[in-house]
């Protein structure tokens, strides 16, 4: 096929200037301008991974004020971790992000409070008949915020009951996930 033939195929759909379709393009406009306006001085790996967060829709943007409050958790005590409701809640909030990895910030941020909820680490501490954490929906965003809130506390709550000296909470979820691998078990498909 060649141009014209092309143009003609899906003038019903631009008219007569495909470039009207580039006004209505809106994909992750504020990202995409800034991949598209960085300096051309060679490919590293941060532009790789804000190219490839692109791609999968995944890229997460946070103010910085709530960066600076997810920071503020950094001295957070072991066990008070639903004084960090605001944030966690706050977070959930944004584009691109459900808990997962909303945890995982949590998690590197501060180890000793948090750990990474994953699919894996709650099948080993729940079993695989526990209810499983809410899906984002754009039309329940406000339910979702709550149900994953109390979700990740009772699986925080429930991983530092079973800790010990031979899993040390700070390390539980990436144990629980190896253990989750070594029994054969599979994700889920999505």
């Amino acid at each position: 096929m060649d141009a014209a033939t092309f143009r003609e195929r899906h003038k019903y759909v631009w008219g007569d200037n495909p470039a009207d379709l580039m006004a209505k393009y809106k994909y992750l406009p504020e990202i995409t301008a800034k991949i598209d306006n960085t300096p051309n001085d060679g490919l590293n790996q941060q532009r790789l991974f804000e190219i490839a967060l692109w791609k999968v829709n995944r890229y997460p943007v946070l103010s910085d004020e709530l960066l600076a409050e997810l920071w503020a958790l950094k001295d957070m005590a072991p066990g008070v971790h639903r004084g960090a409701k605001k944030t966690l809640c706050a977070m959930l909030a944004c584009r691109g992000i459900q808990l997962p990895m909303t945890s995982t910030f949590l998690r590197f941020v501060n180890p000793k409070a948090f750990q990474i909820y994953d699919e894996r680490a709650a099948r080993m501490l729940w079993g695989p008949g526990h209810a499983a954490a809410p899906n984002k929906s754009a039309s329940r965003v406000a339910e979702y915020i709550e149900a994953a809130a109390d979700h990740y506390f009772e699986y925080l709550d429930d991983l530092r009951a079973i800790c010990s000296p031979e899993l040390p909470f700070e390390s539980a979820d990436r144990i629980l996930y190896q253990l989750d691998i070594e029994l054969g078990n599979k994700l889920k498909r999505r």
